[in-house]
């Protein structure tokens, strides 16, 4: 089995801080914790450049998130959860797996701000929905993990 199977262990880990951050604008620590535990877990099983090189990637990504959310720009959920989804991505995907980021955030963008211009959106129990202005970002992190163990899975056929 390859380390890089790793990567499905995170999805679980993905949905629940979409539907959190769906509901509550707001991913809970744990889950980047749980995150990062299952990363650590993984790690032996990776040669030392991949592990150095997706370290140094993680890094450049939570200081460029810290940095956005000094600013204001992305939430805290967001700058901790990004940086240790990204550990899991194999170095040889960081390109492949940043159009899934970036097609991700479109779609997920589309449909909630479809959502939010619905009349009854502002009395939503959902405050990715009701509250405009505001994105949740983690729904595009999980559509791009499932890109991502897309391309995964297919290099086993």
């Amino acid at each position: 089995m390859s380390a890089d199977l790793g990567f499905l262990l995170l999805l679980p880990v993905l949905a629940a801080a979409a539907i959190s951050d769906l509901r509550a604008l707001r991913i809970p620590n744990l889950l980047s914790l749980i995150a990062l535990a299952l990363f650590a877990l993984l790690a032996p099983f990776l040669p030392l450049d991949e592990l150095a090189m997706r370290a140094l990637i993680a890094g450049l990504c939570f200081a460029m998130c810290f940095a956005l959310f000094a600013l204001n720009m992305v939430g805290g959920g967001d700058a901790k959860l990004l940086p240790v989804m990204l550990l899991f991505v194999p170095a040889r995907d960081l390109s492949a797996f940043m159009l899934a980021l970036s097609l991700g955030m479109m779609l997920s963008l589309a449909a909630v701000m479809a959502l939010q211009a619905r009349p009854a959106a502002a009395g939503s129990r959902y405050r990715g929905i009701s509250a405009r202005g505001r994105f949740p970002m983690a729904l595009a992190f999980l559509l791009a993990g499932l890109g991502e163990a897309g391309l995964i899975l297919s290099r086993l056929a």
